[in-house]
């Protein structure tokens, strides 16, 4: 038993920097999503209130983005992201604070899930079991198995085999032209390394000895993959790979690792451990269980792994609103935006009804409301042989609820 327990153990030095990596991520994401803030999360923009309880897609459950739409209210919010996610970067982390970040990231990517990919939701899912992982510190040696800890491997080796199984050259070509990567067309076999990385790293979730040097390994395949298509994925990952890594080197006589049972939630030594002790603090939590089976969408306990940035899309999306009364566009949407616009192009793509809401909240924020506007989108069908797909330019009225491919719909 004393055996298992250090092979699925994880470092406390490697919690320590998870959840450091955690922090940082948050306090990136806040930031980001702060530059349109109103524009895409007040009712004075994109996705008012009105339209998120009429949308049949939307992921329901406790938001604290539907209590206001007034832009200072959304803007305050972020900050408040941005400060507790500061304090658990220098080290001033509870699990009331790590509760609050969770649930501030919850409701900020509910508020508009077409904003969403596969980096936020094992964003959101790690800093669930990040909320109930022990207390560590930097120069720690001991090694952690809890209920948590356990949960955090599981979650991390579904994500990893979920990410492998959407894997294809296909999938590879489709992303590359979606997000603009001229030069992937030469790397079709790429995606097979990735998968043969992803499966390794499953396995070495579990697998004490062999961590760091699997990690290593698989360090420069996720590099590659960042500078070719785009970091934040591989960055994500990175991060929950961070427990797994022993920063120190243990002298002869470390001890063995730590297990939370019985005794008032004191931490016992491994001979007062059993099977018994895990079994009955698994079977306690079934919040644990919530979260391996998906138990509650709501609450954010499920991800999207075939929806890793940049999408395997069918379609590219580029955007227009014009008013007659300007020669200039009022608003537009391309190849070259950031990642949330892009992520917005394939939510439109999927649901042109999203148009009337954009026309309204782009005059809206050109102080020109008494102007007519309309949407005009040019669509182009992605194909896996890359040759030039079918392309169309079209009005979107404000009525149009047609999408342009159904989900799941391939490009021919």
């Amino acid at each position: 038993m004393t055996s298992l327990l250090k092979q699925i153990s994880l470092p406390a030095e490697g919690l320590w920097a998870f959840r450091r990596g955690l922090a940082l991520l948050c306090l990136y994401d806040a930031l980001e999503r702060l530059t349109h803030a109103s524009f895409f999360y007040s009712d004075l923009g994109l996705f008012p209130r009105n339209a998120y309880y009429l949308d049949p897609n939307h992921l329901s459950g406790f938001n604290l983005y539907l209590l206001s739409g007034q832009p200072l209210f959304v803007v305050s919010l972020l900050v408040l992201t941005g400060g507790v996610a500061g304090f658990q970067l220098f080290g001033r982390s509870t699990p009331w604070r790590r509760g609050l970040l969770w649930l501030l990231v919850c409701s900020i990517q509910f508020r508009f899930s077409g904003l969403m990919d596969s980096s936020d939701d094992l964003l959101r899912l790690m800093l669930f079991w990040d909320i109930f992982l022990p207390e560590s510190e930097a120069g720690s040696q001991s090694d952690c198995v809890s209920w948590a800890t356990i949960g955090l491997q599981i979650q991390l080796c579904a994500a990893l085999l979920g990410i492998a199984r959407h894997q294809s050259e296909r999938q590879w070509a489709l992303a590359a032209q979606w997000g603009g990567t001229q030069w992937a067309e030469a790397l079709p076999g790429f995606s097979r390394i990735e998968v043969f990385a992803y499966l390794l790293l499953a396995i070495a979730v579990w697998w004490g000895k062999p961590r760091e040097v699997v990690v290593i390994l698989a360090l420069p395949i996720l590099v590659f993959r960042a500078t070719v298509m785009h970091p934040l994925f591989p960055l994500t990952l990175v991060v929950g790979l961070l427990p797994l890594i022993r920063w120190r080197r243990r002298s002869t006589g470390t001890t063995a690792p730590k297990v939370r049972g019985e005794n008032n939630g004191l931490w016992l030594p491994p001979q007062q451990a059993t099977l018994g002790v895990l079994v009955g603090n698994l079977m306690r939590a079934p919040v644990f269980w919530f979260g391996l089976l998906s138990f509650s969408q709501g609450f954010g306990f499920s991800g999207d792994w075939d929806r890793v940035y940049p999408l395997a899309a069918p379609a590219t999306l580029q955007l227009a609103v014009r008013s007659s009364a300007e020669p200039r566009p009022l608003f537009q949407l391309g190849t070259s935006d950031g990642r949330r616009k892009r992520l917005l192009s394939d939510a439109l793509a999927r649901n042109l009804g999203l148009a009337t809401s954009l026309s309204a909240a782009v005059q809206r924020k050109r102080g020109a409301t008494g102007i007519s506007a309309d949407t005009w989108v040019k669509i182009d069908l992605n194909r896996p042989d890359f040759r030039l797909g079918f392309q169309t330019i079209r009005m979107v009225t404000p009525t149009t609820t047609q999408p342009v491919l159904e989900p799941g719909a391939k490009g021919q």
